[in-house]
């Protein structure tokens, strides 16, 4: 039988493969959904903590912890949070740029009347 708490780290870190296939499919498109991506960013904010919590459940039950931690589950957890953080910086950069964007036209026009 499968352990619940790898099964669990597994589903949330395929939720982020997901947010990152989804941004890198619309990254580039001059139209961005800016209320979807923000969205999307939120519950993808989420994930560093469910991942906290099955990685530290693995952690607990691992009976060789302190000889696995550094080549097993520390490993484990900087790919994540590497991921994780560069995937939420560049999300955070889109929705700043794609607001920035829609914003300057409107001031623009303020500003010349």
């Amino acid at each position: 039988m499968s352990d619940p708490n790898k099964v669990k780290r597994t589903c949330v870190k395929s939720s982020l493969t997901r947010f990152i296939k989804y941004f890198n499919s619309i990254k580039d498109n001059s139209a961005i959904d800016f209320s979807d991506l923000e969205n999307r960013l939120l519950k993808a904010e989420e994930l560093l903590d469910a991942f906290g919590e099955a990685q530290l459940l693995i952690e607990t039950a691992d009976p060789d912890c302190e000889i696995n931690y550094d080549t097993i589950h520390a490993i484990e957890r900087q790919t994540f949070e590497d991921t994780y953080y560069q995937i939420i910086i560049a999300t955070v950069k889109t929705l700043v740029a794609t607001q920035n964007a829609s914003i300057s036209p409107a001031h623009s026009v303020v500003s010349s009347v």
